[in-house]
């Protein structure tokens, strides 16, 4: 029997890396995540971790692998196809992963930026489908973007068009990763949720890992404590303010947003609209939707496998 031809792709957080292979139709035919550690954020460790998946799978899948794509979290130069830097692996500096890879595999290695598989991923099997010109935003440890204009991802002159999460809020606010004060990333991500919300874990006498800390609040939350859903008020209300920024700019079809922090959508969504309803004007306002993503997990996977074939 003829094996199925796949693609691997890899979508690495600043939290799991996420793994799945795919058809060229699109079919995801297998899915799993595993937690970033320590070790896993240097250069080697990466390259490391993504030979155990890429080995695991070729004994496990009876299905033939025809390439790896792998979502990054950073700025790729793609001329040079390297990864210049990335904010949450501050060890990764002109990172030849691409290279590296393909000497060690045999197999064609493509990379993107992890917002830009997103935005694809959307762009062809989510709810982007219907826009030709949108935004991606994907929220979790950081806040990553995507843009497609007129149906295909737009790079920009030297690949780092995108990058939502750091656009400035504060020009004298908190410090950023990327080496900037007062980023969008800084007030709307789990992060800063995290930083919002450990007082409330104390005061309610929960304890929770800094990995766990955001989701401890969205559970709050979810029982209808009041504390915790302005936190997740005031991510809706800066994310309002950024994507009116953009779309004053752009006059996009939509937005469309995903990442974990997007489960907390019912408490996020109605102040994103409320800041769009008098931030953006009315003609871009008008034709203008914000989309909760239904691939989830698995939309930056689905945008590689795009890429790969």
């Amino acid at each position: 029997m003829k094996k199925t031809d796949v693609a691997l792709c890899i979508d690495i957080g600043g939290t799991n890396l996420r793994y799945g292979l795919v058809s060229e139709k699109g079919n995801c035919i297998h899915f799993n995540k595993t937690a970033i550690e320590k070790q896993d954020k240097t250069e080697s460790g990466v390259i490391h971790k993504i030979l155990v998946i890429l080995s695991s799978l070729q004994k496990e899948c009876n299905a033939k692998i025809k390439g790896l794509g792998i979502a990054i979290p950073g700025f790729i130069d793609f001329e040079k196809e390297i990864v210049t830097s990335s904010p949450n692996f501050p060890e990764w500096k002109n990172f030849s992963v691409k290279k590296i890879l393909e000497e060690k595999i045999c197999l064609p290695v493509v990379i993107e930026n992890d917002a830009n598989a997103f935005a694809i991923g959307e762009s062809w099997k989510g709810v982007g489908k219907g826009f030709k010109n949108f935004i991606g935003i994907t929220l979790g440890t950081g806040v990553g973007g995507g843009v497609i204009l007129n149906g295909q991802i737009w790079h920009g002159i030297d690949g780092s068009a995108g990058e939502i999460g750091h656009i400035t809020l504060y020009p004298d606010g908190l410090q950023c990763n990327c080496g900037n004060r007062g980023c969008l990333e800084m007030y709307a991500s789990a992060q800063a949720v995290a930083r919002e919300g450990i007082d409330l874990l104390k005061e309610k006498g929960l304890k929770a890992t800094d990995r766990d800390i955001a989701l401890e609040i969205f559970k709050l939350a979810n029982r209808g404590n009041r504390e915790a859903i302005k936190i997740f008020n005031i991510i809706g209300y800066y994310l309002g303010v950024a994507i009116s920024d953009i779309a004053n700019i752009l006059n996009i079809d939509g937005v469309v947003i995903g990442g974990g922090l997007s489960n907390a959508w019912e408490f996020i969504y109605p102040a994103i609209q409320k800041e769009i309803s008098y931030r953006t004007n009315p003609v871009s306002r008008k034709g203008l939707k914000i989309l909760k993503s239904k691939l989830g997990d698995s939309a930056a996977i689905l945008g590689m496998a795009r890429v790969v074939f």
